[in-house]
């Protein structure tokens, strides 16, 4: 998936309107909140379960885009 078509995606899923948080793929302040959503819900998938603490940010950001695409298709 593309960049901007992913943090779109984020986007959407945070509840924003697109344009006011475009950077999820390059701001680690921007991406945690959307790491700590993802753990608050009650979820029978792990997107994060391939990654670690050193991940890199492009890793993690896969991960949430991942999660979300699956979220989406399964709510």
């Amino acid at each position: 998936m593309k960049i901007e078509e992913g943090d779109k995606l984020i986007t959407l899923f945070m509840g924003e309107l697109w344009g006011n948080r475009s950077y999820y793929h390059e701001s680690w302040d921007a991406l945690m909140p959307v790491v700590a959503k993802i753990y608050g819900i009650d979820m029978r998938y792990d997107p994060f379960y391939d990654v670690s603490l050193s991940s890199s940010i492009t890793q993690i950001w896969e991960a949430v885009v991942e999660f979300i695409q699956w979220y989406n298709e399964n709510k």
